[in-house]
C-alpha cells in the first residue's frame, strides 16, 4: 500500500463541491491558509448507507460507519481493465478486486455522484489505527 485512510467526499445534501470520492490519508499536511476564508469545496467523510439487498450481503454492520480506503501500487502490472456487470475476468486476465457498485440513491434529490466499487469484505474505518 502507498497509503491508508479514510473515504470522503461533498456533504450529501450539499448541490456543490466535488463528486469524486477521495481516499485521505490520515497524516495529512495544510499549506499556509491563514487569512483565507476556509469554507469552499468542503468535504466530508463518507459513511456506508445499507439497505435492501446488500444488509443480507453481510452489510448490514456497516450501516453509518465510516468507509476505509488504501491507496494501492502493482509495480508489476502493466495495465488494469474494470469490468461491470462481471465476476469474472476476460482470458488472460487475472482478477484483483471485485464487489458491489455503490453510488447515490436513484430518488436522491442531490447531484448524481461517481459509483465505486465496494468489496464483499468491507469493514468500517476505525481511526485508533
Amino acid at each position: 500500500a502507498v497509503y491508508g485512510g479514510f473515504a470522503a467526499s461533498a456533504y450529501h445534501s450539499h448541490k456543490g463541491s466535488g463528486a469524486s470520492l477521495l481516499c485521505m490519508t490520515t497524516q495529512a499536511t495544510f499549506d499556509d491558509r491563514s487569512g483565507t476564508a476556509q469554507n469552499g469545496a468542503l468535504l466530508y467523510g463518507v459513511e456506508y448507507e445499507t439497505s435492501g439487498y446488500l444488509r443480507g450481503a453481510g452489510f448490514t454492520s456497516l450501516h453509518n460507519q465510516e468507509v476505509p480506503c488504501t491507496v494501492c501500487e502493482d509495480l508489476d502490472a502493466v495495465s488494469t481493465a474494470t469490468i461491470y456487470g462481471d465476476l469474472k475476468c476476460p482470458a488472460d486476465f487475472d482478477l484483483l478486486y471485485s464487489g458491489y457498485l455503490f453510488a447515490a440513491h436513484y430518488t436522491s434529490s442531490n447531484y448524481k455522484t461517481n459509483y465505486v466499487c465496494v468489496g464483499r469484505l468491507s469493514q468500517a474505518y476505525n481511526n485508533q489505527r
